[in-house]
């Protein structure tokens, strides 16, 4: 396959996965794109990778991996939720 065509599949996979809606996208604004793989595992861990493309700015990957934690699952994605809030605040001031 093609290297553009595996790109392409690849980004649309990452955009429309359903599993980071509670996690990194909840702090990022509604109006980026936004591409992610989230997973959990032993030991409290949660993590999100995920690449952003912002309105009028270049695309940029946020990787958060969060472990050793004792709070929710629910919990756990409210504070890379909070990752994402503080990464579009700092950096894509409007």
């Amino acid at each position: 396959m093609p290297y553009r065509s595996t790109q392409k599949k690849l980004t649309e996979w990452l955009i429309g996965n359903t599993t980071g809606h509670a996690k990194l996208r909840a702090g990022l604004s509604s109006t980026w794109k936004v591409g992610d793989k989230t997973g959990s595992g032993a030991h409290g861990a949660s993590n999100d990778v995920a690449i952003i493309w912002p309105e009028n700015n270049l695309p940029f990957l946020i990787t958060v991996y969060y472990t050793g934690s004792t709070i929710s699952p629910d919990q756990q994605s409210q504070v890379i939720a909070e990752v994402g809030r503080i990464i579009g605040r700092t950096f894509y001031k409007n």
